[in-house]
């Protein structure tokens, strides 16, 4: 079982005291951190960047979608897993309660085009995530953070909505 070293921002969500190895072919990263709660199957979220060192062609998936993801060896304190299909770029994706979501006239699984708010402006798709128990926080990549030169606490606002029924697949 994963033993919780501190808690993250959405409720139950914690980093482990655990740390692994992402191998493939072509590279690996050390001291990868592990986040809890344990799920069903394995997922490794990484940035496109990550991907390109890796060598691995990971498709962009909603965090816990898993369809095609790219496979990796995970070295850990417990021995060494062949992760098939479990490393995706996750898309960014919006976290907030039944009450946030009505306030920002948003549903479940609506496509979101949000603009963050720093000194180089940059406009990002983001899939609403709305739960009971949720803490209101956008999620990105260090890739989509990097390019809009943003930070733990910065400000967005969306731009548009578009329904989730009206996803195109």
């Amino acid at each position: 079982a994963l033993v919780s070293k501190r808690a993250l921002s959405q409720p139950g969500e914690f980093l482990s005291e655990d740390r692994v190895k992402i191998v493939t072919a072509k590279g690996e990263f050390s001291n990868v951190a592990v986040l809890g709660p344990e799920r069903s199957h394995v997922q490794v979220e990484l940035s496109a960047a990550d991907c390109r060192t890796l060598g691995i062609n990971a498709p962009l998936r909603l965090s816990g979608n898993l369809e095609g993801a790219a496979d990796v060896l995970l070295i850990g304190p417990c021995g060494m897993l062949m992760a098939k299909q479990s490393a995706i770029v996750a898309m960014a994706h919006i976290h907030m309660t039944d009450a946030d979501a009505a306030r920002l006239h948003v549903s479940n699984g609506d496509v979101l085009t949000v603009a963050l708010d720093t000194e180089r402006p940059v406009t990002l798709r983001a899939i609403a995530r709305v739960k009971q128990r949720a803490a209101l926080a956008m999620h990105i990549d260090f890739d989509e953070a990097n390019a809009a030169m943003a930070g733990r606490g910065t400000n967005c606002h969306i731009v548009r909505r578009e329904a989730a029924c009206a996803k195109k697949s």
